[in-house]
């Protein structure tokens, strides 16, 4: 039995006598305040899915109150009543993530004494212009994720570039070139002029689930996998004159060798999350 309908009406009068009309909005700005602290420690990407998604279960239920013609206060109650279960496990998450952030700064500074130089982590969504964009804002998208050097890496800082399900741009292996390029000079800029400047990753996650939009079958599944990529050279050459963008840098020839999950967890030195995000959002 769902206690959220039974407790919402054994509130409601309480709260529609003591609040009147601001209890809905004082409702709303309580659940997007809270959802919008405890996902602090989270990835970018982990924070903005969860934020949208209790977004989206605001307007369903303040949809779905008006169209049983229920009062602004019950409506209000039901949705403190009805986020209030999820608080633990919003709670457990957010001290993991946290936890592991605290932990992965402890393993920088290790690899600092131990002789490696540290870096800023970062774990992102990256734009980038694809075939074809000249102007305007960049049409793809990948995640970025970067980890501090270990033993395994043999020092070098690793790169990780995850494909994105709803990417509507150009591939991440189709630029590799000049998306490496681009990585190391906006995120790892001292490492410019090194050859190699770190360890490039493509990760292709899991789509044997995903349906395409149109035709709701998917034409192409495959298992998740991982490409270890490096490139003929590590200097900064213009691209060619048919990438349509002059001002662009790349590296050159890259090529792609297939390792293993646990091959990657080696070289990063912790277990990669699951699920893995796929989406920008």
């Amino acid at each position: 039995m769902n206690p959220t309908p039974f407790l919402a009406g054994l509130l409601e009068p309480l709260v529609s006598l003591t609040l009147g009309s601001y209890g809905l909005p004082l409702s709303r700005a309580a659940v997007q305040s809270w959802v919008r602290l405890y996902t602090r420690p989270l990835p970018p990407d982990r924070r903005e899915r969860r934020i949208q998604e209790v977004e989206s279960h605001i307007l369903e239920e303040e949809s779905a109150g008006r169209q049983r013609g229920l009062r602004e206060a019950e409506v209000a109650l039901r949705l403190v009543v009805g986020t209030a279960p999820s608080i633990p496990g919003d709670i457990w998450e957010a001290v993991m993530w946290g936890a592991k952030r605290a932990w992965a700064r402890g393993r920088w500074g290790q690899a600092e004494s131990l002789g490696y130089a540290a870096v800023t982590p970062v774990d992102m969504i990256h734009r980038f212009h694809g075939f074809g964009d000249r102007h305007g804002e960049p049409t793809a998208s990948c995640r970025i994720r970067i980890y501090g050097p270990t033993a395994a890496s043999t020092g070098l800082p690793v790169v990780i570039m995850t494909e994105l399900a709803d990417n509507m741009g150009t591939s991440t292996t189709n630029m590799m070139e000049e998306l490496a390029a681009e990585i190391v000079a906006r995120y790892l800029p001292n490492r410019l002029g090194t050859s190699p400047p770190c360890i490039f990753i493509e990760h292709y996650p899991d789509n044997s689930a995903q349906l395409d939009s149109r035709s709701h079958i998917n034409m192409w599944p495959f298992a998740e996998f991982f490409n270890l990529v490096t490139f003929s050279d590590y200097g900064r050459k213009q691209p060619l004159a048919s990438r349509g963008r002059t001002e662009a840098q790349t590296f050159g020839s890259p090529n792609w060798q297939k390792i293993g999950r646990l091959e990657v967890e080696r070289l990063i030195g912790e277990p990669l999350p699951e699920p893995i995000c796929t989406c920008s959002h």
